[in-house]
């Protein structure tokens, strides 16, 4: 995760724990975690995998989108958003080396969380996630791998995939000699 980012996340963690009246001990029992390792997180002196991101952002109630911006979620509004080239990209998570998932839009706004995500040439996510809901992506150029459980499938550059999110899977380049981008989202948000 990008270590400009840690400080902003451990401000959400810290303002949307206070919101819900828990305390860092209360907030760290449902986490799994000691309470000191939750104070370092919401201090950012802590790096956080996005498979902790997503447990901190379920635990909380809310979508990752939400812990990444520094916006107050308003639920009762779903507002038009047209995202344009400029604002993709301005949070983006680098989980690998090589691997760059750029969330796009808010997510708390809305039910789907659309997203943007390069892979250089032989890049691999490090670890497979899973949460709740349905995901798709649209290979734009490249092809890629979607780990899917114990299964490997091969997309190619025009293909869909659209699958199970309780599935643990993951993606990754399929060609060690370009980079591969696809464009998908998932429900709900992050």
């Amino acid at each position: 995760m990008e270590a400009e980012l840690t400080p902003q996340i451990g401000e959400r963690l810290r303002a949307i724990r206070k919101r819900h009246g828990r305390s860092v001990r209360q907030q760290a029992a449902l986490l799994q975690i000691s309470p000191s390792t939750l104070s370092e997180l919401e201090r950012g002196i802590a790096g956080i995998s996005l498979q902790r991101l997503q447990s901190v952002a379920h635990s909380l109630g809310v979508n990752i989108a939400d812990l990444l911006t520094r916006d107050e979620p308003n639920p009762d509004q779903r507002p038009l958003q047209i995202i344009t080239p400029a604002d993709i990209g301005s949070v983006t998570i680098h989980p690998a080396p090589g691997v760059n998932y750029a969330l796009v839009g808010s997510g708390s706004d809305h039910k789907l969380q659309p997203y943007l995500t390069t892979f250089d040439a032989g890049a691999l996510a490090p670890e497979p996630i899973r949460h709740p809901g349905e995901e798709f992506f649209f290979v734009l150029f490249g092809e890629v791998h979607l780990h899917l459980g114990a299964d490997q499938h091969l997309v190619t550059a025009g293909s869909f995939a659209r699958f199970d999110c309780d599935i643990p899977h993951a993606f990754a380049n399929a060609s060690r000699t370009s980079v591969a981008g696809i464009v998908g989202g998932g429900t709900p948000a992050w």
